[in-house]
C-alpha cells in the first residue's frame, strides 16, 4: 500500500499517483508544494489500515536526517511520529562507513524522533 507513488517520467519529473489515482506529472518543485496536499492522504491511509489490522510495518525512503528534505519529508520520521512507530534504521556495511552513517544520521534527528529509533539492522 503506497498512498503517494511517483513514477519518474524524466530527471526532474515524475508522475504523481494518489490512493492509485494519477494525479499529474509534476516538476520537483511543483512536487514539493504538493506534498502539503499529499500528506492527509499518507495519514487517512494509515489510520484507515491501523483500525483494520494489528500491524503495520512502514517503509521510509532514503535518509530519515536529510536537512534539505526535512521540511517537505511526508514518508520518513513524520509518518513515525504520526503512527508513534517503533524506528529501525538499515545499514549496508558492504557501502562502507555504515557505523558513521548510523551514528551521524541518529544524531541529526530531533530529540522527540531519536526516542523512536530502537535498532539498527545491516
Amino acid at each position: 500500500m503506497n498512498p503517494i507513488l511517483l513514477k519518474p517520467d524524466a530527471d526532474t519529473r515524475a508522475q504523481v499517483v494518489r490512493l492509485g489515482q494519477p494525479v499529474s506529472a509534476m516538476e520537483v518543485k511543483e512536487y514539493h508544494d504538493y506534498q502539503a496536499l499529499a500528506w492527509p492522504a499518507v495519514t487517512q491511509a494509515y489510520d484507515r489500515l491501523r483500525r483494520d489490522y494489528d500491524l503495520i510495518v512502514l517503509e521510509g525512503a532514503g535518509s530519515p536526517a536529510e536537512i534539505n528534505l526535512r521540511g517537505r519529508d511526508i514518508v520518513n520520521m513524520k509518518l513515525a511520529r504520526h503512527a508513534k512507530s517503533p524506528v529501525i534504521l538499515i545499514g549496508d556495511i558492504e557501502r562502507g562507513s555504515v557505523f558513521a552513517s548510523l551514528y551521524g544520521t541518529v544524531e541529526l534527528l530531533e530529540p522527540d524522533e531519536r526516542q523512536l529509533v530502537k535498532a539498527f539492522l545491516n
